[in-house]
């Protein structure tokens, strides 16, 4: 966390993940360090990040997910250093038809009594 120019959240939500970015990690990184968030909202405590954001002790936050969603952490939409997104990072054409042809692939599978190819409870699947 003290080195870091970057980090970059691409986590579950879990209960080991829920706040993994807190008060004291936003304190361990560096001032000129950015947080990107992309993952789901509860792994970053928002009312902690405004408090970095306003208070410096970062330079910037990048968040295309909010704990709370679609609403925001008290301050955070005013921080002039803070980037957000209203949950669309993967909203171009190609990732939504390639999200829509797995959707239909799974779809026919389920339809012709076999195990969907991206099932990911794919043991109760194939038990029934």
């Amino acid at each position: 966390m003290a080195v870091a120019d970057v980090i970059s959240l691409h986590t579950p939500l879990t209960p080991s993940t829920h706040h993994l970015i807190d008060r004291d990690a936003l304190q361990r990184m560096k001032p000129t360090a950015v947080l990107v968030h992309t993952a789901r909202g509860a792994p970053v405590d928002e009312p902690a990040l405004v408090t970095a954001l306003r208070e410096r002790w970062i330079a910037a936050a990048g968040l295309d997910v909010y704990e709370h969603e679609p609403q925001l952490a008290d301050g955070l939409a005013e921080c002039d250093n803070a980037v957000l997104s209203p949950h669309l990072g993967s909203a171009t054409h190609s990732t939504r038809a390639e999200m829509a042809r797995i959707c239909a692939e799974n779809a026919a599978a389920v339809l012709a009594g076999e195990t969907p190819p991206n099932a990911v409870n794919w043991r109760i699947a194939a038990a029934t």
